[in-house]
């Protein structure tokens, strides 16, 4: 059965959730952190959208997103697959860091 697509449209407000391959950590130390804050930063500005929140635990992301004329999928993978290439040369690892596909929920921004 084919999953459903994502509901998408420029100023869509989503609450992203991804988290690690077999739900193992994903920052092994503070510069992890850092440089993942500073990989979302350089996303933020290359696609122009707005980050009202994150939060970043030992093997999951949070994150507030409001969508800007580029789609919510355009900017996780580039995002996620950024942070996955640094994460494999750092560590000499391959393959997938993050499981499955994120989850996206739609929700209503306060005007």
């Amino acid at each position: 059965m084919a999953r459903k697509p994502r509901v998408e449209y420029p100023g869509a407000f989503y609450h992203v959730i991804t988290r690690g391959n077999q739900r193992r950590d994903i920052f092994t130390d503070s510069r992890d952190r850092e440089r993942c804050i500073n990989k979302l930063k350089d996303y933020k500005e290359r696609y122009e959208f707005f980050i009202y929140a994150y939060t970043l635990m030992s093997n999951h992301i949070h994150l507030l997103i409001e969508t800007g004329n580029t789609s919510l999928s355009k900017i996780m993978q580039g995002f996620l697959q950024s942070y996955t290439q640094y994460y494999n040369r750092k560590y000499n690892t391959v393959g997938h860091l993050f499981q499955s596909r994120y989850k996206a929920i739609l929700c209503e921004k306060d005007v």
